[in-house]
């Protein structure tokens, strides 16, 4: 049995980001809650709150005070089992430990084939 995602963090520094990824993902998971963080300590704070639990975090790396990268760092050390999809408009770096990599522009299929397929992953 698959365990659905329920809870999406969208950390992205860029508020049409943010918008369009709810957007994206309510579109094909109307059931689906996401929460939008504006950059990677927000999004720690939100991770971090007693009661908050996320299935899936969807990060840009490039962002001020605490980057991608960092903040999946952090997320993996007290949160293993949450999924992880790094996305940027660079190349992908090298090391990171999320489950999956999506450079932007991404179309909709890439993002809800890469939600769903981890999606598959998160199971109980």
């Amino acid at each position: 049995m698959i365990k659905a995602i329920k809870r999406v963090l969208v950390v992205d520094d860029e508020e049409l980001v943010r918008k369009l990824l709810k957007d994206i993902i309510n579109s094909f998971h109307p059931d689906i809650v996401v929460v939008p963080a504006e950059h990677g300590e927000q999004a720690w704070e939100l991770i971090s709150a007693p009661g908050k639990v996320f299935d899936l975090v969807i990060s840009d790396v490039d962002m001020p005070n605490l980057n991608g990268v960092q903040l999946v760092e952090r997320i993996r050390k007290d949160h293993p089992s949450v999924q992880i999809i790094l996305m940027s408009g660079n190349l992908e770096p090298k090391e990171h430990k999320a489950n999956a990599f999506l450079q932007k522009p991404f179309s909709l299929a890439q993002i809800s084939t890469t939600i769903k397929r981890l999606m598959q992953k998160n199971k109980p």
